[in-house]
């Protein structure tokens, strides 16, 4: 009998023993579950919380050239559903032809899905303004430059100064046009055809995205292609650009055409790489190195908008 009692005593500590253990694992599954839950829950409610809408900013100064850190930011600007505008703050005096074209195309696929508004705060000339031109609205202050539509090449000649230093140059080349213009050779008749065809080009397509995102007044077009520059209330007549104004305005045109709340916040979205001292030390030593065949570089061809 005692032996009887044994038996169904461990039998019973056996299942109370089996009992906590599924008891233990049973509370872990849930809790895991519930953490996931929850973690999913807040992510959601972050995503379709508008409080965490905002408007973005991002500054295009200097010369426009290629940066692919402002691309990156372009490209992640127009898949980004917490950005509900986007504002461009312009202050430069133009650039080169591809940088300004590809800026202006990733403005474009932004601004087909949200607001994107151009401020000019100093310049807009140039490469700048057919950037500005991928936006759905421009303002300037009075006092922006805004235009110099057109494109331009420079090419020095040096072949007096060769001649008088006992310096000449051969080239060997495949056909009249190739490496043309260059400093070292005057500029036929041929070549100069050539490089003005170059231009009319480049400047053609400034002109059909010109065409393409503004509704000039009539006769307007004639001033502009002179290539000139405009103050804020004559490039405003000309139509080149919409508004006179700066930050406050552009969040009244988002409330009012939007409806984005006035009160958003704005956040900026650097274009700049960040470099380390080691990093600048490094590109000074590059540029440096590099530095004759810029050089030649330069003195051959420049183009530029």
């Amino acid at each position: 009998m005692a032996d009887n009692n044994k038996i169904f005593s461990d039998y019973l500590l056996d299942r109370k023993g089996l009992k906590t253990k599924l008891n233990f694992w049973r509370n872990l599954c849930l809790i895991i579950i519930a953490f996931f839950a929850l973690n999913f829950l807040s992510k959601y409610t972050a995503k379709n919380n508008p409080t965490d809408e905002y408007i973005a900013s991002v500054s295009i100064k200097g010369a426009i050239d290629e940066n692919k850190k402002r691309d990156e930011v372009l490209r992640k600007l127009a898949k980004n559903q917490k950005a509900k505008a986007v504002i461009l703050f312009i202050d430069s005096p133009g650039g080169t032809l591809y940088p300004a074209e590809n800026t202006y195309s990733l403005i474009k696929k932004i601004s087909a899905k949200k607001p994107v508004i151009a401020i000019v705060e100093g310049y807009a000339a140039s490469a700048a303004y057919m950037v500005a031109l991928g936006s759905e609205r421009i303002f300037a202050r009075d006092s922006s430059v805004v235009g110099s539509v057109g494109a331009w090449i420079m090419v020095p000649d040096v072949t007096e100064l060769t001649e008088k230093i006992g310096i000449k140059m051969t080239m060997l080349k495949s056909g009249p046009l190739k490496a043309q213009p260059q400093p070292f050779d005057q500029m036929t008749p041929e070549v100069k055809k050539n490089t003005q065809s170059y231009i009319d080009d480049a400047y053609n397509l400034f002109v059909n995205i010109l065409n393409k995102e503004r509704k000039l007044p009539s006769g307007a077009m004639k001033e502009i292609s002179t290539g000139a520059t405009f103050l804020g209330q004559k490039a405003l007549k000309l139509g080149l650009i919409d508004e006179i104004g700066a930050i406050d305005e552009v969040r009244d045109y988002l409330y009012n055409k939007h409806k984005i709340n006035q009160k958003t916040s704005i956040k900026e979205f650097t274009t700049k790489k960040y470099r380390s001292k080691l990093d600048e030390i490094l590109g000074v030593l590059r540029e440096a190195k590099g530095s004759l065949y810029k050089l030649k570089n330069y003195l051959s061809l420049s183009l530029g908008l």
